[in-house]
């Protein structure tokens, strides 16, 4: 599979799918854990392993050096993840200007 990571705009994109798809899978045992049970929380561990699985071989299929762009990775995840928490769960952070200290971060 030939992702679009042989530019900087391309690496950039690659985490970006890669966070959001932890997120997602992380989001889904979230749901499983708190918010349904039975069949519907079985079916959304499965889903969330699933997700994780496709997260494990989409990232590691790229030609990335991901030990390099950790720290990218690390600021991409979690503006991801406040984003999936505010639209998916309505979860907002304690202190906003955390949200903040990232895009200083993926700035400098």
């Amino acid at each position: 599979m030939h992702l679009p990571s042989d530019s900087p705009a391309g690496t950039v994109v690659v985490l970006a799918l890669a966070a959001y798809l932890e997120v997602q899978g992380d989001a889904c045992f979230q749901s499983g854990l708190y918010h349904s049970s039975g069949a519907r929380q079985i079916g959304l561990f499965a889903a969330g392993a699933a997700v994780l699985i496709c997260y494990s071989l989409f990232l590691n299929s790229s030609k990335i050096d991901f030990g390099k762009l950790l720290g990218i990775y690390v600021v991409l995840f979690f503006l991801v993840a406040q984003i999936v928490a505010g639209v998916q769960f309505q979860q907002s952070p304690n202190n906003p200007s955390t949200s903040v200290v990232p895009l200083w971060l993926l700035a400098a």
